[in-house]
């Protein structure tokens, strides 16, 4: 019973494992989008100077410190991820600075010497993004697969396991009632 426990504790924990990957993956996911709407929003901007275009940029805004927090607290025990959603987050907040230098540019014509280094600068920036949630995800992609393959294995063994439990408990009930049985013939 007892070794039966322990293999679906672990089976368990290793089905959170799974979970919790997949969360990370999901808030990864997340964040890439909303810093990516930002961008769009502002480029829809700068092209066509509608407001209505910067909606998408003030929704990420508002909404990205909650996405990091929420990502952060899922890798808190994970001290290589942790680093590298910190320095996520710091990338993440230099793209809004650059885009909000951008912002109050007026562009009517051939672009200033300052808007292409600004431009340049968010582009590199992106990609640097890119580059540190792809290094998370590879991270965490590594831990997943571990579980997944864990959790498969503990699948597997669970009833095999219960079931030669099982069988020795009845042989040994059986040997105890025969012992008490010819005991009491006696």
């Amino acid at each position: 019973s007892l070794m039966t426990y322990r293999n679906l504790n672990n089976y368990i924990a290793e089905v959170n494992h799974i979970r919790h990957s997949r969360d990370v993956f999901r808030a990864l996911d997340q964040t890439l989008s909303t810093i990516k709407d930002a961008e769009i929003g502002y480029r829809g901007f700068e092209l066509t100077k509608d407001t209505i275009f910067l909606e998408p940029y003030y929704h990420s805004v508002n909404t990205i410190t909650g996405e990091i927090r929420t990502l952060d607290s899922l890798v808190k025990d994970n001290v290589v991820v942790s680093k590298k959603v910190d320095t996520l987050e710091i990338l993440i907040n230099r793209q809004f600075n650059i885009i909000h230098k951008i912002l109050p540019l007026k562009n009517s014509g051939p672009l200033s010497s300052k808007e292409n280094a600004l431009l340049l600068a968010g582009r590199n920036n992106m990609n640097e993004i890119r580059s540190v949630i792809k290094r998370i995800r590879d991270v965490e992609s590594k831990i997943f697969e571990v579980s997944l393959s864990s959790e498969s294995d503990f699948r597997n063994i669970a009833p095999i396991a219960l079931l030669l439990f099982t069988l020795t408990a009845l042989i040994g009930v059986s040997l105890l009632f025969s012992k008490v049985n010819d005991a009491l013939d006696k």
